[in-house]
């Protein structure tokens, strides 16, 4: 009998200390809506994705294909006039690496800002217009300006080494119901 009460108390026990730990515990686990990253078109759910329409400013960070789809990894730029009160605001803000792409200044009037910025990936449709500035030369070494480039070849440009610059070269998209339709390369003298 002392045994039987003994090991009631020790139930009791146990279960006041250990029942609010896994209450408190499960409380913790529950899982969250994370916003989806992949602008597909099919995709409206208002609460994950913003349908995007028109002309935007960005750096590639890759493109690819994924099961008979295209994608673009894409960091959207602001593409802003300079002004004494931006050039003001830029100027307390501290920049770790002076040779840093996160803000670039054009020789117009304009500057193109990344900062703090992450990539998003984009469905990009396939046929898609590139238009390059920098990729071939001519026969007297200029640059071949506005060279129409087909999507296979796009691709390899992100994946070999000696073409590592056009990550950081600003492109101009255009994009329709979140699927892109153009790429043009912003050649910078």
């Amino acid at each position: 009998m002392e045994i039987i009460r003994k090991y009631k108390k020790l139930v009791r026990v146990v279960l006041l200390v250990v029942m609010p730990f896994l209450a408190q515990l499960s409380m913790g686990c529950k899982s969250e809506k994370v916003p989806v990253l992949l602008h597909e078109p099919q995709q409206n759910n208002i609460e994950t994705v913003k349908e995007l329409n028109g002309e935007k400013y960005a750096y590639i960070e890759n493109v690819f294909q994924e099961e008979k789809k295209y994608f673009a990894s894409i960091v959207f730029l602001d593409y802003q006039l300079k002004n004494k009160t931006v050039e003001a605001e830029r100027k307390k803000i501290s920049q770790p690496f002076p040779d840093s792409l996160e803000v670039l200044e054009l020789p117009d009037a304009y500057f193109i800002n990344a900062k703090g910025k992450s990539p998003e990936e984009y469905l990009v449709n396939k046929s898609v217009r590139i238009v390059m500035q920098t990729l071939n030369y001519d026969s007297t070494g200029n640059f071949k300006f506005n060279e129409n480039v087909v999507l296979h070849k796009f691709i390899k440009l992100f994946t070999a080494k000696e073409f590592k610059r056009y990550k950081k070269i600003p492109f101009k998209i255009n994009l329709s119901k979140n699927e892109i339709t153009s790429i043009a390369e912003q050649y910078l003298p």
